[in-house]
């Protein structure tokens, strides 16, 4: 080392110049030729260690996402939909299956063909025997139904008309008529020209 009053030599560990007297000065931190420590933090990565460059400032990389997190957060949101569908899908066919028992959409269990059975005229009952006597032949008093339509013959008197069963209440409409009537054990009663008849299959 040199003394920095008198310029001279100072041997390697004394504490003053052995020529003036002044105190020598301190010694250089160990490091590389410029006199940095290696292992100094200068507000990022030791400077002897690589690190990422992001646009000319020296930052150690972020974190990486959580992808495991969202996926699954996404799986259970796609579950959760698929799920609410299927119960939507469950619900409408119910629905479907309760009304068609109901015969709110006409036909079903109630298709075939149905034949005058019995009639009370002006207060007098006329049994399955006595309808051809008083004119009324089963064989052209008949409600054939085949899904929601209706095919009638009153007796020589043909029409076509739409069905519809709600519980024990049968109503025929178009076709020139206007029935309503009861549903009930395989018969259909309906007033027809003042005469109450009984169809049965």
């Amino acid at each position: 080392m040199k003394c920095n009053v008198c310029g001279g030599d100072i041997p390697e560990g004394a504490p003053n110049c052995p020529i003036c007297g002044a105190p020598a000065p301190a010694p250089a931190p160990q490091g590389n030729a410029y006199g940095v420590d290696p292992n100094a933090q200068y507000g990022g990565a030791p400077v002897n260690q690589p690190s990422q460059d992001f646009g000319g400032y020296d930052q150690q990389p972020y974190p990486q996402n959580n992808m495991g997190a969202y996926q699954a957060a996404a799986a259970k949101k796609s579950n959760t939909g698929l799920i609410i569908g299927i119960g939507a899908v469950v619900a409408v066919v119910v629905a479907v299956v309760v009304m068609w028992a109901l015969g709110v959409f006409g036909g079903g269990d109630h298709d075939g063909t149905y034949k005058l059975d019995r009639a009370t005229a002006m207060g007098f009952e006329i049994d399955s025997d006595q309808l051809a006597t008083y004119g009324m032949d089963p064989e052209k008093y008949t409600i054939k139904i085949h899904g929601s339509n209706a095919d009638l013959d009153m007796g020589g008197v043909k029409s076509s008309c739409s069905v519809k069963f709600s519980g024990s209440t049968v109503t025929l409409s178009g076709g020139g008529q206007e029935l309503e009537g009861e549903y009930s054990n395989g018969e259909i009663k309906l007033s027809y020209g003042g005469v109450d008849m009984v169809f049965a299959k």
